[in-house]
């Protein structure tokens, strides 16, 4: 049985208890084997010689041309290295051994005393397995053989196939890139907010086309608050290969503020840069766009919507349909007295404070939502006086006209040649647009 106590490991326990401890040892690795052990004199990297005293007290020179190596050893491979000379030719002892450098932290050196073990007893399943070998099919294999006989190669400390450490090592390199590039972004970002160096950084960036700049630039640019310097990273958006840019662009087409930057992202993501056996830029954008349509935020549903009607396709109908009327929470401030009241200021923002999705205001429509739910609402210059509030969530619903102004865009521009039987719906009607829908959409998908 393995790992069993038989009375050589006990006697050997006793002998090695017995043995003093050895401080650090010197060792001198000699061409034609062996080894000599004991305490350098001098310095071991100069002269014709390497002297080294030994534990017994003499004084050993050897020859610069008979040294294979040389290296200073501290005290516990020492006592490993003590304790290895005098291990007998059986299993039970070189386990001992191993499991004495485990205790002592010396892993190369127990996967020594492992491994002689082996030549003693192949089969030794603990061994096997604490130098990480595998059973496969009956045979014992190190790490390296089992990935040869699986077609795997090593990728850091995983066994991966080929094609996967060529993807890794694309990934790697690309992140590499990446990091690069955002310590260039942090220095544009600070050129540009200095009238003598922001020409330079405003040339050096338009002339960008590495999609791996793309998240450095995202992140210093994409929400600054000078409207130019965003125009102008849209600017170097639009420069990049293919369908690169489309997420980022996408991005500022729904959360930008300014309405010529949003223009701008609609307008490269129209552009067909794309290979001609790959998906355009447009198509390419046009799932992001819909998942827009989805947003908690009335606001990025219109602007979704709005870069749908300019890029989109039939796929995005259904989509369209089921975003004419959205309804969306916004959280305001009532007295918490009464909670019939909520005081707002004549630009529709409410005292206490807003979510974020009601984008810093409240459009006409939802202020007139609000009202209706809470009449007693007092429309005041300023902040409320009520000093103690409450915050509620209220429901509002938005008729979206960006979105029915997209299906129409989207329907005259696909629709088939010879017209469609019946035009389609001209309002708000959800069941109506589906219904149409539901009778013209074989048609669209046969163009």
């Amino acid at each position: 049985m393995f790992g069993s106590t038989r009375p050589l490991v006990a006697a050997l326990a006793l002998i090695a208890a017995a043995l003093p401890s050895p401080a650090s040892a010197d060792v001198v690795v000699l061409k034609a084997g062996g080894e000599v052990r004991g305490e350098f004199v001098g310095d071991p990297s100069r002269g014709d010689a390497v002297a080294v005293r030994t534990h017994a007290g003499a004084t050993v020179r050897v020859p610069r041309s008979e040294v294979r190596e040389w290296a200073y050893r501290d005290a516990g491979r020492e006592a490993f290295e003590r304790r290895f000379d005098r291990t007998p030719d059986d299993p039970d002892a070189w386990w001992a051994l191993a499991e004495w450098a485990l205790e002592n932290r010396l892993r190369p050196e127990r996967d020594r005393a492992l491994r002689e073990l082996l030549k003693f007893d192949p089969d030794h399943e603990p061994a096997r397995l604490a130098l990480g070998h595998r059973l496969d099919h009956g045979d014992w294999l190190t790490p390296a053989q089992w990935r040869r006989r699986n077609g795997l190669v090593l990728y850091g400390r995983r066994a991966v196939s080929p094609e996967e450490k060529a993807l890794l090592e694309a990934a790697d390199a690309r992140e590499a890139a990446e990091k690069q590039w955002f310590r260039q972004a942090r220095l544009w970002q600070r050129a540009l907010s200095d009238p003598e160096r922001a020409g330079a950084a405003r040339a050096e960036m338009v002339r960008v086309t590495d999609p791996t700049a793309i998240p450095a630039l995202r992140q210093f640019f994409a929400d600054v608050d000078d409207v130019h310097v965003r125009m102008l990273y849209v600017q170097v958006l639009s420069r990049m290969p293919e369908t690169a840019p489309v997420p980022a662009l996408a991005a500022q087409a729904m959360g930008d503020v300014d309405d010529l930057v949003r223009e701008q992202a609609v307008r490269a993501l129209a552009e067909e840069t794309a290979p001609r056996d790959g998906p355009a830029r447009a198509g390419a954008a046009q799932p992001l766009l819909r998942d827009g349509l989805r947003s908690d935020a009335n606001v990025t549903v219109r602007r979704a919507a709005a870069a749908l009607g300019e890029l989109g396709d039939a796929n995005a109908v259904p989509d369209l349909i089921r975003s004419l009327i959205t309804t969306h929470r916004y959280k305001i401030a009532v007295p918490d007295t009464s909670g019939a009241g909520v005081s707002m200021s004549p630009n529709g923002a409410v005292a206490g404070g807003l979510g974020a999705n009601a984008a810093g205001g409240l459009s006409p429509e939802a202020l007139l939502a609000i009202r209706a739910q809470y009449p007693t609402a007092i429309v005041r210059p300023g902040a409320s006086p009520v000093t103690r509030t409450r915050r509620v969530t209220v429901e509002v619903e938005h008729r979206n006209p960006e979105v029915l102004a997209a299906l129409q865009a989207i329907v005259a521009r696909t629709a088939p040649a010879d017209g469609l039987g019946v035009a389609p719906p001209a309002t708000y009607d959800e069941a109506l647009w589906a219904a149409w829908w539901e009778r013209n959409r074989a048609t669209f998908a046969a163009l």
